[in-house]
């Protein structure tokens, strides 16, 4: 249960407390009762840590200029020389400020710390911009 100051704080009221010393248990709990003297903070971050995850959300946006840049080979051979052409031409303008707006999104995910939460946000922030390099030089 919370007290009041706790909830009108929020996160402050944590802060100002993180370095007061607590009682912390050790071990998992099976054997004989261990525990330890440490702050309030790494007491907090033994129940705070989340499990990594894989972003598939952003995963699927990320291969979104490669399927722009698919689309543009494929659509020719669907619909005919003649008919795809404008669709075509619509996915090939769309390639670069669909990239820029997907890396834009996963730089921004980053600076806010995402990537400690999401360690292959890290490295899968950059396939847009691989791809979008990849329909330069193929355009």
């Amino acid at each position: 249960m919370l007290n009041s100051a706790a909830v009108a704080k929020r996160g402050e009221y944590n802060r100002e407390l993180y370095d007061l010393p607590t009682i912390d248990h050790v071990g998992d709990g099976l054997g004989a009762a261990n525990f330890a003297i440490c702050s309030w903070r790494v007491n907090d971050a033994k129940h705070v840590q989340t499990s990594t995850r894989f972003p598939w959300g952003y995963f699927v946006a990320s291969v979104v200029p490669a399927g722009l840049i698919g689309s543009t080979f494929v659509l020719p051979a669907v619909l005919g020389p003649q008919d795809s052409m404008g669709p075509a031409m619509l996915c090939s303008l769309l390639i670069g400020p669909v990239g820029l707006a997907v890396v834009g999104w996963g730089v921004v995910r980053l600076l806010r710390g995402e990537g400690s939460q999401v360690p292959a946000l890290r490295w899968l922030v950059w396939l847009p911009a691989l791809t979008g390099v990849a329909g330069f030089v193929l355009g």
